[in-house]
């Protein structure tokens, strides 16, 4: 018997979700995080070094203009294709790579961050420590944040009855494994059954810490989350 599928990306990405992956319509839409768009009180320099590496920030910047008319001065860089797309009236260097951190080791083995200043415009708790590092290799990092994110605990009786029910659990960001460890731990759920697909290193290191259940790392993007969780939903 197949095991439920659960998608627990936040309530305003499902429908762009499922028009790029249709096969997540028969997902149960669980939502584990909701993301509040911040305040921006500070603009990058003009011709300084911008670093976007998430859809939700890009469609941040793409609706203010302040912002996006800064950006536009500046030398844009990050390795999302949809990224680029959501900004396509940018100039992007964009890094053949998968994951933050392979972005910033080529970044800073070519050199091309010396001696300038760099913003990484994102959330406010990133998944990947891009400012952080970046300050390590004596480089001038910003960080300029444009929304945080949020855990959601209070479930419904179907919210629970999926996640008792040995599903498989989809999660893509270090937010949603918080929020997932604190709803079992709030819910007692048993976890021996639950099967869980993350995201990225940085997502599954913290879902082995802190839940403790057997977890699977996916290919870097959505749709491969979706195909990795398909694939451990029959097993």
């Amino acid at each position: 018997m197949a095991k439920a599928l659960i998608w627990t990306r936040p309530a305003v990405d499902w429908q762009s979700d499922v028009s790029r992956i249709p096969s997540l319509s028969k997902f149960y839409h669980l939502p584990l995080t909701k993301q509040l768009k911040l305040n921006v009180e500070t603009l990058p320099e003009s011709n300084s070094i911008v670093i976007v590496t998430s859809v939700k920030a890009a469609k941040l910047i793409a609706n203010n203009e302040a912002l996006l008319s800064r950006v536009e001065t500046c030398d844009c860089i990050t390795f999302s294709q949809a990224v680029a797309q959501v900004l396509g009236i940018l100039k992007w260097r964009l890094i053949d790579v998968n994951v933050a951190k392979d972005m910033l080791e080529e970044l800073k083995s070519d050199g091309s961050l010396e001696g300038r200043r760099v913003y990484f415009l994102g959330a406010q708790e990133p998944a990947y420590p891009i400012v952080e590092n970046l300050k390590k290799s004596g480089i001038d990092g910003v960080h300029l944040p444009l929304y945080r994110t949020e855990v959601l605990k209070n479930l419904s009786e179907a919210d629970l009855k999926q996640l008792n029910g040995g599903a498989v659990i989809c999660l893509g960001s270090p937010a949603s494994v918080r929020s997932l460890a604190q709803i079992i731990n709030d819910y007692s759920i048993e976890v021996n059954q639950m099967t869980i697909v993350c995201i990225g290193a940085t997502t599954s290191e913290l879902c082995d810490e802190i839940i403790k259940a057997g977890v699977t790392l996916a290919k870097p993007s959505l749709e491969g989350l979706v195909e990795e969780a398909e694939a451990q939903g029959t097993l």
